[in-house]
């Protein structure tokens, strides 16, 4: 099942720095045992009655198509896991484009007062790149204290908290999909915005990609009857908002990949700097990954392929900027299978097919 999730590409965003620390045995209490559980529960097989799936595609003509199956709600939001990484990647080049910040810039001079030793080194850039050095500090502070998820802690601090620590790597050197990088990311955003994530990424994505439905949440999904897990949802703490907390419908998503393609926001510099791979293994841009894929005359291009996952939620959108179609599906509590099954046939549609390298 692992395999399949990974094929996917609804990799385990939020939990999987966990397994990779070495907790894998599911004795783990506090939070992180919480989503081990969940991710655990996610990959097997349910009952269509249990599971919550919403599909959107849009054509080449613009008509965008909605379907949702088993207990998916049409119209709702639901959490959407590392997308926020993209959404807070294109906040980072407006704010570029509008003289704000530099991709290239330390993080010592973006952000001042960040206590970690390699903040000479470490740009904006390698912290969208998940190349930085910066060591996880995120889950020893969750084993230690369970009410960390409901604490609201300011930028800087919890920068100084959780990503002041080093794993030993040279930034720029290796790849490292930590929490603690998107940390540091929504300090500076923050910072050289003036303002919260919450009204920048209204400000500077959301409501200019006409993703009316999008939002930044905390601790959990709101409103009156806010889709839930079963079981109920894991917390997330304002502080890694730009790690995980962006809440979408499949058409939210779909606006977001297709914002720095159809706005003036973006030039072409700002969207090949996206669709460059800075670690080929993963596939990985700034952000968010590229896949590399085929079209019928035999050309190969990568388009975005976008994807997110917080325990037993799981969303995804491609997007091809040639042809201008897009895939998007949220889901929670959901089996893999008939999505993957979904998917292959909407890419066989549009003559594409997947390249693996």
């Amino acid at each position: 099942m692992l395999s399949s999730t990974a094929s996917l590409g609804l990799k385990t965003d939020l939990c999987q720095q966990f397994v990779r620390s070495g907790e894998k045995g599911g004795v783990v209490k506090l939070w992180v045992g919480a989503v081990i559980g969940a991710v655990s529960s996610w990959l097997l097989p349910m009952a269509a009655a249990a599971q919550g799936v919403v599909y959107a595609e849009r054509e080449a003509n613009g008509v965008l198509r909605s379907s949702a199956e088993g207990r998916g709600r049409i119209g709702a939001p639901y959490q959407a896991g590392s997308s926020a990484k993209y959404a807070c990647t294109l906040a980072a080049i407006r704010l570029q484009s509008a003289g704000r910040l530099s991709l290239d810039a330390p993080v010592r001079t973006l952000l001042p007062g960040f206590d970690n030793p390699l903040a000479d080194d470490i740009t904006l850039r390698l912290l969208l790149q998940n190349r930085t050095g910066i060591a996880d500090g995120v889950v020893a502070a969750l084993r230690s204290d369970p009410t960390l998820p409901s604490q609201s802690i300011p930028a800087l601090e919890a920068a100084n908290r959780f990503s002041a620590g080093v794993d030993g790597d040279a930034p720029g050197t290796a790849f490292s999909y930590v929490n603690s990088n998107w940390i540091v990311v929504q300090a500076i955003l923050e910072r050289a915005a003036g303002r919260s994530l919450v009204a920048l990424l209204d400000e500077l994505v959301f409501e200019p990609a006409g993703a009316r439905g999008a939002s930044v949440f905390v601790g959990g999904l709101g409103g009156p009857d806010p889709v839930e897990a079963e079981g109920g949802s894991l917390p997330l703490p304002d502080f890694i908002s730009c790690a995980g907390g962006m809440a979408a419908r499949p058409q939210d998503l779909i606006a977001v990949a297709r914002y720095p393609y159809v706005s003036d926001d973006f030039d072409e510099a700002d969207r090949l700097l996206l669709a460059t791979v800075t670690t080929p293994e993963e596939n990985y841009t700034l952000g968010g990954r590229y896949e590399l894929v085929r079209d019928r005359q035999g050309r190969e291009r990568r388009i975005s392929w976008q994807s997110g996952n917080n325990g037993a939620w799981s969303a995804q959108v491609i997007y091809d900027d040639v042809q201008d179609v897009a895939f998007a599906v949220v889901a929670v509590d959901a089996d893999t299978d008939p999505i993957l099954e979904r998917r292959a046939r909407w890419l066989t549609r549009h003559g594409l097919t997947r390249v693996e390298e």
